[in-house]
């Protein structure tokens, strides 16, 4: 491969007829608040020396490009392979100060001040022609060409960001990018706050020019070989720190792609891996994970995860592009196409959003359940099962999620056993569920947990560390607390009823807003005067002196007497509120007897 080094300064790259694009495989805008700091940071220090009549030069890095022949011109064309997020924030540095500029042009002519006005106006024009549009002729046509290109999903943003037209963001590299303009602007906005009039103004703007066009240096890797182009995007970042899996499977499927008969798959490939990414990078690693996990029955490697997907999704890397074939091919394309069907699902499942269409007449209840179990309870364990259980109909979905959903709270929250072996379990129904969807039978995982129960979540263990846990802290959140008596609030009718089959929420329509319920202590937490009862006191966080009011309950009598409650409780929309109301009074025997009843209840209830 034909390379050809130079060391040179940046404004060196656009006073020249260079204009950058950003090839299809490369990764989108990443850098955040650190990235964007130590770039300011670094500026900063060679605009104070400059100010002190003075240089001091700042090393960027490598920037590695190929270089693209322009028919009918003399400008020459770049595709960034790597120092695209350098370039990018260096473009945006100057349409920052160009806006500022702008500005300062507006300010002087308000102050009839024509001579800075001029100057700032010409600034203006200068800068634009250097670092954002650049004038081409070409076969004797003049147009007009962007400096520098982005990517697909972000060019249309980044172009409308550093001309001044306040685009709105549609993607996390599109937020990174407008935090970049807003972070950068805010900073040399502070600078020249120091500053008293529009000259020295001006002229400090004209320094930090200066600092882009002589201090800050690159050197500069030009390509001619666009087959290695790839190859050297990847060997020049290390897997998992500059470069995240999503990017790399990006860049390798397109690469198997690069054949020009190929050339309507890969941009097939391109499209639905640029919609694949758009979430910040963690995510899109979470992702993979859980797809992989679903779809193959185990974890990926803790480090491989780019090497396991390519073996287990794409195997067609394994040959040279060259040997790829029509077959290949189609395989890639439906390959791609099926994680980003399945990343949609997940994309709603880790949002606690109900995964089918709303044609499906599913009732708010069974929807609540999956906002529960991922959203307040956290339990994203299970999200490689329910992306296979989707396969399903809606009715074994909600099944599964209610399953699920009361066995975590016993297993997990209350007796803390490990959750690899629950995982475990996850993985082989979902292989189960991907094997025939047509003739899963959900009596399979609950015949699995319910052996796991007996060995690790006994009723004796879960009892013991039910009493421990579900009692009121005041140092803490209470979600499990809270979840705990929503919860039983659904089945209490069907308990009372003589709890005869599976659990079952009475009313589907009903849902608790658990953002908005609060816990009620029926003693009161903060009993006053001749309210105070000493036995009670010890027992007031317990389970059994604990309730919940719904958010259109009145809970005006928090801290009074027991008496005074009963009315409230009496007319509360909880069943459970209103079976405490039947009592004559409220003391330590009433507190142990609701505990024993509650206990019994959950056992019945969360129990697989």
């Amino acid at each position: 491969m034909a390379i050809t080094p130079q060391h040179i300064a940046i404004g060196t790259l656009f006073q020249n007829q260079f204009t950058f694009q950003v090839p299809k495989y490369q990764r989108n805008f990443t850098w955040d608040e650190n990235d964007l700091s130590d770039f300011f940071d670094d500026l900063e220090k060679c605009y104070q020396v400059r100010i002190n009549e003075n240089t001091r030069h700042h090393f960027f890095g490598g920037v590695v490009s190929i270089k693209q022949e322009i028919p009918g011109s003399s400008r020459q064309l770049f595709d960034l392979v790597d120092g695209q997020q350098r370039i990018a924030t260096f473009i945006i540095f100057m349409s920052t100060i160009i806006s500022i500029t702008e500005e300062l042009a507006q300010e002087a002519d308000e102050q009839n001040d024509n001579e800075n006005n001029k100057l700032a106006k010409e600034r203006v024009k200068k800068l634009t022609s250097l670092y954002i549009k650049f004038k081409d002729e070409i076969n004797r046509k003049i147009i007009e060409i962007d400096r520098l290109e982005l990517s697909l999903p972000d060019e249309p943003f980044f172009k409308d960001l550093i001309n001044n037209n306040s685009p709105t963001p549609e993607r996390d590299s599109h937020n990174r990018l407008e935090y970049a303009y807003k972070f950068i602007s805010e900073k040399l906005k502070n600078i020249l706050n120091e500053l008293q009039d529009i000259p020295s103004k001006l002229d400090a703007l004209e320094t930090f020019h200066q600092v882009i066009l002589q201090d800050c240096t690159i050197i500069h890797i030009v390509t001619e070989s666009k087959d290695e182009a790839y190859r050297l995007f990847q060997v020049l970042n290390d897997r998992g720190t500059c470069l995240t899996e999503g990017d790399l499977l990006k860049a390798r499927t397109l690469e198997l792609l690069d054949l020009e008969i190929h050339n309507a798959k890969q941009d097939a490939v391109l499209r639905r891996w640029n919609k694949i990414i758009a979430d910040h990078p963690d995510q899109t690693e979470k992702f993979l994970r859980w797809y992989y996990s679903s779809v193959k029955g185990k974890r990926p490697s803790k480090t491989d995860l780019f090497d396991d997907f390519l073996d287990n999704f794409f195997p067609q890397h394994k040959k040279e592009v060259d040997q790829i074939t029509g077959a290949d091919a189609t395989a890639i394309l439906n390959s791609v196409n099926n994680f980003e069907k399945e990343i949609i699902i997940m994309r709603k499942l880790i949002e606690g959003d109900w995964p089918y269409s709303s044609t499906t007449q599913t009732p708010s209840w069974n929807k609540e359940r999956l906002r529960l179990l991922i959203v307040d309870l956290k339990h994203t364990h299970c999200i490689p099962f329910l992306l296979a259980a989707r396969k399903l109909d809606h009715h074994k979905f909600s099944e599964i999620v209610h399953l699920v959903e009361r066995f975590f709270f016993r297993y997990k929250l209350m007796c803390n056993a490990h959750i690899g072996q629950l995982t475990k379990i996850y993985f082989e129904q979902s292989q189960l569920i991907r094997a025939n969807p047509s003739t899963y039978d959900i009596s399979t995982l609950r015949s699995e947990l319910n052996s796991l129960q007996n060995s690790k979540a006994q009723d004796e263990l879960f009892v013991t560390q039910m009493s421990a846990e579900l009692n009121y802290n005041v140092n803490k959140t209470n979600k499990p607390l809270k979840y705990f008596l929503m919860t039983i609030e659904h089945y209490f009718k069907w308990y009372i009823e003589g709890s005869t089959g599976d659990p079952q929420c009475e009313n589907l329509t009903r849902v608790f807003d658990f953002a908005n319920t609060t816990i009620e202590h029926i003693y009161p937490q903060n009993a006053t005067g001749n309210v105070i009862q000493a036995q009670l006191e010890e027992l007031k966080h317990n389970i059994g002196n604990l309730s919940f009011l719904g958010e259109e309950d009145n809970n005006t009598g928090a801290n009074d007497t027991f008496n005074t409650k009963k009315s409230i409780l009496q007319t509360s929309s909880v069943l459970m509120n209103n079976k405490i109301a039947e009592k004559s009074s409220w003391d330590k025997n009433a507190v142990e007897e609701r505990r024993d009843l509650l206990l019994d209840l959950a056992l019945k209830v969360f129990s697989a």
